[in-house]
C-alpha cells in the first residue's frame, strides 16, 4: 500500500476502501511486515482471517515496485501522494516497455542509462507520458529488467523449406516446438510430434501449453488435386483453429498464400510486370494489391488460403484469437530470384520472411493480413500495411539480383 505516512491511519482507511468496494470480507490476505497492517486487519476485518506475512508474494503493489532501488525511498521528495502515485505509475509503463523491448537481465541506472534514451523509449510506447520525463530527469533510479519467458512457438509443417528455415532461424528467440507427418531433415533437433493435421485429437496434443502457432502445413503445389487440398490444407487449417481455441492458444499465424488473390496478375499492369514488359511504367508508379482488394484464386489451391483467411477472421472475432495471414510470395531453397522475371517482384528473402513472422508473432495485433514480399523494386504487391502495423522491415530486394 502506498500512502503519506504508511501508518495505521492510512492502513485502516485502505482496507475500509477496500471493504466498501469488495462487498465482502476476504478470507485470506497477504501484506508485507510493516506492523500497521497487522493491527488494521484485526480491528477491520476480524480476527478470522488469514493473514500472511510475505515481502513479494500474491502482493502486487510490492511486485510492480520492487524493481525502484529501495522502493520507497524514491518517492519520499514528493510533497503529495498523488504526485509519488503518478511518478510510479510512469515509472512503470517505462519499466515495463524496456522488459518487453530491451535484453533480459540487465540492470539500468539513471548513470548507465542516460535520460535523452528514455525519452526515446517513451515516444515509443502506446502513450507518452510526459509526466515521467520531469520526474525521471532528476531522480535516481535503478530499474532491473529481467529476462522475459521465451514465448512457446508450435510450427506445423516444420520438415518443409519454410518451416525448417523458421525453426533454425527463430529457435534462439522462441521455445519452438514442431508437428509434421516427418522428421526435418534440415532443421533444429526441436520436440517435434509426429502425426497429420488432419487428426484433430494428435494435433490438439501439441497444441497444450503452447502460447503461438505457426501454421505452415499444406499441400503447397498450385496444382494439387481437390481431394488432397480438402484434407490437407482446409481440414487440417480447421482443426488448427479449433485445437488452437480449446487449448487457449493466444495465436495463429497462417501461411496464406499470394494465390488467394492469384487472379489479379490477370489485370494491367501486373500482368505485364509479371513477364517483365515495364514499358511505360514506373516503379511504385501503379496501384499495389493490399489487404483490402476481394478474394481472387488462381486455384483450388488459392481457395484453400481464402478458406483459411475467412476461417481466421471468424476464429478472432468469435472467440478472441490473434489471427496474421501471410501472403506469401516466392520463397525457394536458393534464397535467390535469379531465373524468374516474375521472382524479381514477388521474391521473399529468409531473412525478410523471418522477421515478418517474427513481428507477427510479438506485436499486438487482432486479424490482420499481410503480403509477404521482400523490398523489391517492381513488387505489386502492398508493404505498407505490414510497416504501419507490425514494423515489418524488408531488407533484400530481388532488383539486386537482375
Amino acid at each position: 500500500m502506498l500512502s503519506e505516512h504508511r501508518d495505521k491511519h492510512a492502513a485502516l482507511r485502505f482496507l475500509r476502501r477496500l471493504l466498501d468496494r469488495a462487498g465482502q470480507k476476504p478470507l485470506r490476505m497477504t501484506t508485507d511486515k510493516h506492523p500497521a497492517y497487522t493491527k488494521a486487519i484485526r480491528w477491520i476485518v476480524g480476527r478470522k482471517v488469514i493473514h500472511r506475512h510475505n515481502q513479494y508474494l500474491n502482493n502486487r503493489m510490492e511486485q510492480d515496485h520492487r524493481h525502484i532501488k529501495q522502493r520507497y525511498y524514491p518517492v519520499l521528495g514528493f510533497g503529495r501522494f498523488e504526485s509519488a502515485s503518478r511518478f510510479c505509475t510512469a515509472f512503470d509503463e517505462v519499466r515495463n516497455y524496456l522488459i518487453v523491448n530491451g535484453s533480459g537481465d540487465k540492470r539500468i541506472t539513471s548513470n548507465s542509462y542516460s535520460w535523452p534514451s528514455i525519452a526515446i523509449e517513451l515516444n515509443r510506447l502506446p502513450r507518452s507520458n510526459t509526466y515521467v520525463a520531469r520526474v525521471l530527469s532528476v531522480h535516481s533510479f535503478t530499474i532491473v529488467v529481467p529476462k522475459e519467458a521465451e514465448m512457446k512457438v508450435l510450427v506445423t509443417g516444420s520438415s518443409g523449406l519454410i518451416g525448417s528455415m523458421l525453426i533454425n532461424a527463430l529457435s534462439d528467440t522462441f521455445e519452438m516446438s514442431a508437428l509434421d507427418v516427418r522428421n526435418s531433415d534440415n532443421a533444429l533437433d526441436v520436440p517435434t510430434l509426429i502425426a497429420d493435421g488432419s487428426d484433430f485429437d494428435s494435433l490438439s496434443k501439441a497444441l497444450e501449453g503452447v502460447d503461438a502457432v505457426v501454421h505452415l502445413a499444406a499441400n503447397a503445389p498450385v496444382e494439387t488435386p481437390w481431394p488432397d487440398v480438402l484434407k490437407n490444407n482446409i481440414s487440417s487449417t480447421h482443426n488448427v483453429y479449433e485445437a488452437a481455441r480449446q487449448n487457449g492458444v493466444k495465436r495463429v499465424v497462417f501461411a496464406s498464400s499470394n494465390h488467394a488473390v492469384g487472379n489479379f496478375e490477370m489485370d494491367e499492369p501486373y500482368s505485364r510486370i509479371r513477364v517483365g514488359d515495364y514499358e511505360g511504367l514506373t516503379p511504385g508508379g501503379f496501384t499495389r494489391i493490399d489487404h483490402l482488394v476481394p478474394i481472387r484464386p488462381d486455384s483450388d489451391y488459392g481457395v484453400s488460403k481464402a478458406f483459411g483467411e475467412a476461417t481466421g477472421r471468424y476464429y478472432n472475432e468469435h472467440f478472441g484469437l490473434e489471427v496474421a495471414c501471410l501472403r506469401i510470395g516466392t520463397v525457394n531453397a536458393k534464397n535467390s530470384p535469379a531465373g524468374s522475371v516474375r521472382a524479381l517482384a514477388t521474391w521473399l528473402s529468409h531473412r525478410d520472411l523471418t522477421q515478418l513472422v517474427s513481428q507477427c508473432l510479438t506485436q499486438p495485433l487482432g486479424f490482420e493480413i499481410f503480403y509477404g514480399v521482400s523490398d523489391n523494386t517492381w513488387r505489386f504487391w502492398d508493404t505498407d500495411h505490414a510497416k504501419k502495423t507490425i514494423g515489418y522491415a524488408p531488407q533484400d530486394n530481388g532488383e539486386d539480383y537482375r
